[in-house]
């Protein structure tokens, strides 16, 4: 079952890195790119609209993503 504010995100795309990051936690860009077959660009621009949003942060060089608690 999906979390509740990923059912709210209307955007499949930005759903699915939400999907990703809930079930591995945290990941390196590239590999949520590889895993979801996005393209460099269109997938910084989302995990940049996901920070935007307040839904994701990255902590490390380089950055590995995770879901905000």
């Amino acid at each position: 079952m999906e979390t509740n504010f990923a059912i709210q995100i209307k955007n499949p795309t930005k759903r699915a890195i939400i999907r990703y990051l809930k079930k591995h936690k945290t990941s390196y860009l590239g590999e949520i790119l590889k895993s979801l077959s996005l393209s460099y660009s269109k997938g910084y621009k989302y995990m940049e609209e996901l920070k935007s949003e307040g839904l994701v942060e990255n902590r490390l060089s380089p950055p590995k993503y995770n879901l905000v608690e």
